[in-house]
């Protein structure tokens, strides 16, 4: 039978989280770290989505395309928000493409756990939507255009889904590499770092989902609107500062714009005890600078290292506190075809 499989990195946002929802820039890099997604047609108005490995309580659950219903263990939000985010991306997909099949069957693979600050529904949003343009013959080749147009179309996914979406992490996850977004464009550009920087990301239990904290944010932001448009506007400075000590190879002032970012987030109140304890540990085992990355509220952690050595100790200590650490690099590649058609 036809089927598309595509390999999608996950991500880890460097600098500039919550502010780029606020059209600020921010920094953000792909791990080594893949979910697969595996899409073959199906003779029936229907989407099957199975999961193979996947950190959520899904096996296979079928969507009707008539009826509009689900069927399957769908009890949970985390299982409804899968399923809502590739029914999602095939309606999008469609429409942008002449469709040539009634329905499809979805296979995702990944080890890691959705909602932790990983872009992991970014990668699931565009995995699905790149094996559906690929089957439907509507795209061969990765180009640049191409990159645009599924990460505009992922983008596309995420808004459907949660009602508002940064475009940074479909973007990211779509073109890979250490990249500068322009949320307002949208748009990434690469930044080509002048030597390795050893850098250590993890993740805790997220006790908040990302549409809770960006309506706590703006929700704070109705309150005291002067004030945390002040944090954002130093955060896009954080932001740019971070850029240039990148591309100079100025690493011990790269960590310390890790942790005034980190503490213009705390400021928001996005950042969760036990992130604060691991960041603060980290910092006082060495590392140049470390902070949360993604929507906090627990989830995604970073920390920059001075050597390759001292991350494997990083992250030992990062462990010791219960944190699972899933990287030590950046990985430069962005979504690609391991076979199709």
């Amino acid at each position: 039978m036809v089927s598309v499989r595509v390999r999608v990195p996950v991500k880890a946002t460097l600098f500039g989280e919550h502010a780029v929802v606020y059209q600020k820039p921010a920094i953000a890099a792909t791990l080594p770290l893949h979910i697969r997604v595996e899409v073959k047609p199906l003779d029936k108005k229907a989407i099957v989505i199975e999961s193979r490995g996947i950190n959520v309580p899904l096996r296979k659950a079928v969507y009707d395309r008539a009826s509009e219903v689900v069927n399957g263990e769908v009890d949970s939000d985390i299982v409804k928000k899968v399923i809502s985010y590739v029914i999602k991306a095939i309606e999008v997909c469609e429409e942008s493409s002449e469709a040539k099949f009634k329905g499809y069957s979805v296979a995702i693979e990944s080890s890691l756990p959705v909602g932790v600050g990983l872009g992991t529904s970014a990668a699931i949003s565009v995995g699905t939507v790149t094996a559906c343009l690929v089957l439907n013959g509507a795209v061969s080749v990765l180009s640049n255009d191409v990159r645009r147009l599924i990460a505009y179309l992922a983008w596309q996914t995420e808004k459907r889904v949660q009602g508002a979406a940064s475009p940074m992490d479909t973007h990211t996850v779509t073109f890979g590499g250490l990249l500068y977004i322009k949320p307002w464009i949208p748009s990434v550009e690469p930044i080509e770092p002048k030597c390795k920087f050893p850098l250590i990301v993890g993740y805790t239990h997220k006790a908040y989902t990302t549409a809770e904290l960006v309506s706590h944010v703006k929700d704070l932001y109705t309150k005291h609107s002067r004030v945390v448009e002040l944090i954002m506007d130093l955060i896009a400075v954080v932001v740019e500062e971070a850029r240039k000590c990148i591309e100079q190879c100025r690493l011990d002032e790269l960590g310390e714009l890790m942790n005034i970012n980190h503490g213009l987030l705390s400021a928001l109140g996005v950042v969760s005890p036990q992130t604060d304890t691991i960041v603060h540990a980290l910092r006082r085992a060495g590392a140049l600078g470390a902070k949360m990355s993604g929507a906090g509220g627990g989830g995604a952690f970073l920390a920059l290292a001075k050597t390759e050595k001292d991350a494997e100790m990083l992250s030992s200590v990062a462990k010791s506190l219960g944190a699972t650490v899933v990287a030590q690099s950046i990985h430069m590649g962005g979504v690609d075809i391991e076979s199709g058609r």
